[in-house]
């Protein structure tokens, strides 16, 4: 979820995406994800307000801090 409202979902793993945006905290860069549908999909992580963890029947839950 972006600081904005605007949601994206990407086919990885909670820890997976968690990592890769960690690695370019400052928003310097934008790691790139696949998105749900199987394209790619660059991310500014200085505009990720949180990420969630979306199990596989839809219904999303917080996945972590």
């Amino acid at each position: 979820m972006f600081s904005e409202g605007l949601a994206i979902t990407v086919d990885g793993t909670f820890e997976s995406v968690r990592g890769s945006l960690a690695r370019y905290e400052g928003g310097q860069a934008f790691p790139v994800f696949k998105s749900e549908s199987g394209g790619d999909v660059g991310v500014a992580s200085a505009r990720v307000a949180y990420i969630e963890s979306a199990p596989a029947d839809g219904d999303q839950r917080p996945a972590g801090p």
